[in-house]
């Protein structure tokens, strides 16, 4: 699971971000710590959590964390937020023990407001919908097929 945090760069490059430089040793070491924030304690989960909360708890000015989200191709705190909750939400949607779950559950667990804004949201990242990507994987662990439970409340 994201793998884009887990490859951790050491070039000798810099990245320059609002007029300051940072080298790729400091964004790496920031990446790690955001990693274990967002992706390890799962804080995305969090409706409030907020871009102040990350840079409490990373311990690390706002201009590099953003630098380091930056770095690895998300526009906003937002957007990496919004990635975040919709890999959880493949992985949950992925595992045998959360078929049952409805979009709402899934939606409410990864932390997005509604099932309407995680649909959304996932279109717009993958191309597909979720109902798409829950049906193409709809197997069991011999490889056949089987029916989904799709429930909506």
């Amino acid at each position: 699971m994201f793998n884009y945090l887990k490859k951790i760069d050491m070039k000798l490059s810099t990245v320059n971000t609002s007029n300051k430089k940072y080298s790729a040793e400091k964004l790496a070491k920031v990446r790690v710590r955001i990693e274990n924030v967002m992706v390890k304690q799962k804080k995305y989960r969090n409706r409030k959590y907020s871009f102040r909360t990350l840079v409490n708890e990373v311990d690390a000015p706002a201009s590099l964390i953003s630098a380091a989200i930056k770095e690895q191709n998300h526009s906003s705190f937002g957007a990496f937020v919004t990635a975040c909750r919709l890999e959880d939400a493949k992985e949950i949607m992925d595992n045998r023990r959360f078929l049952n779950m409805s979009l709402s559950e899934v939606s409410e667990k990864v932390g997005f407001d509604s099932p309407e804004n995680m649909n959304s949201a996932f279109y717009e990242y993958y191309g597909e919908t979720v109902l798409e990507y829950a049906l193409d994987r709809t197997y069991d662990l011999s490889g056949s097929k089987r029916s989904i439970i799709l429930k909506r409340r």
